[in-house]
C-alpha cells in the first residue's frame, strides 16, 4: 500500500506530509483532514508532475503542470482542470490566454514556434477559433474577421500581402461566400476593384472598376453569368 510520513490530527493526515504510493508516485505538501489541500507537489514515475495549490485532493488555484508528453502549463486551476488565465506550451507552439474546463475558451493568443511569425489572436470556444480574431499566415498574409467553430464565417478582411490583394466581404465555412470585393494596388496611381457576389470561393456576378487615385471612378460593368449546375 501507500506510505505516509508527516503530521496527523484525530487519526487522519493533517498538516505537512509525504505520501508515497506503491507504484512510486508521490505527493509532498499540505493535508487537511486526510486530503491534499494547500500547497503541494505531486509527481508520477512517468515524469508528469503538478506543483501548486490544492483543494479537496485536486489542483485548485495557481499551479504548474508538466504532462507526460511535455506540455507545460502555468496558470489557474479549478477542480483539477485548467480554468482561468494561463500559459500552455510545447516545443511546437504556445497558447497564452483564457481557459474553461481545460480548453481554450475566451480571449487568447496562439503562436507556432517555427520562426514563421504564424499566429492567431482573438476569441476561442472549446479549443477552436470562434468570434472575432486575427490570423497571421506563414507567408505574411493576414485575416481579420469573424470565425465560427474554427472556420472563417461572417465578415472578414483577407490581406493577401504576398499577392498585393485585399478581399473584404462575407465568409461561410472557411470560404468566400456572399457579397465582397477584391482590391489591388498597382503602384501609387491605380486601384483595381472587383466587387460582386461569391458562392463557394467563385464570383458569380459582379462589377469591375478601374480608377485613378486622383480622378473620378470610371465604372466598367462586367456582369458574370451564373454557371449552369
Amino acid at each position: 500500500g501507500s506510505i505516509y510520513e508527516g503530521h496527523y490530527r484525530n487519526g487522519v493526515f493533517h498538516g505537512h506530509g509525504r505520501m508515497v504510493h506503491k507504484n512510486g508516485d508521490y505527493y509532498l505538501g499540505d493535508f487537511v483532514n486526510g486530503l491534499a489541500e494547500g500547497q503541494g507537489l505531486f509527481e508520477k514515475i512517468t515524469g508528469e508532475k503538478y506543483e501548486g495549490a490544492w483543494e479537496n485532493n485536486l489542483p485548485n488555484g495557481q499551479g504548474e503542470h508538466v504532462s507526460e508528453n511535455k506540455e507545460n502549463y502555468s496558470g489557474n486551476f479549478v477542480k483539477g482542470k485548467r480554468h482561468g488565465e494561463g500559459l500552455l506550451s510545447t516545443d511546437r507552439w504556445y497558447y497564452n490566454g483564457e481557459f474553461k474546463d481545460g480548453k481554450f475558451n475566451g480571449i487568447g493568443k496562439y503562436f507556432w514556434t517555427d520562426n514563421s511569425n504564424r499566429h492567431y489572436e482573438g476569441s476561442w470556444l472549446d479549443d477552436k477559433y470562434h468570434g472575432q480574431g486575427t490570423y497571421v499566415y506563414e507567408n505574411g498574409d493576414v485575416y481579420i474577421g469573424e470565425y465560427k467553430h474554427g472556420k472563417k464565417d461572417g465578415f472578414g478582411i483577407m490581406k493577401m500581402n504576398s499577392k498585393g490583394l485585399v478581399f473584404e466581404g462575407q465568409w461561410k465555412d472557411g470560404k468566400k461566400n456572399g457579397p465582397g470585393k477584391i482590391e489591388e494596388k498597382k503602384g501609387k496611381e491605380m486601384n483595381l476593384v472587383v466587387q460582386g457576389e461569391w458562392v463557394d470561393v467563385t464570383i458569380r456576378a459582379g462589377l469591375m472598376r478601374i480608377c485613378s487615385v486622383n480622378a473620378q471612378p470610371r465604372p466598367i460593368q462586367l456582369f458574370i453569368k451564373k454557371r449552369k449546375h
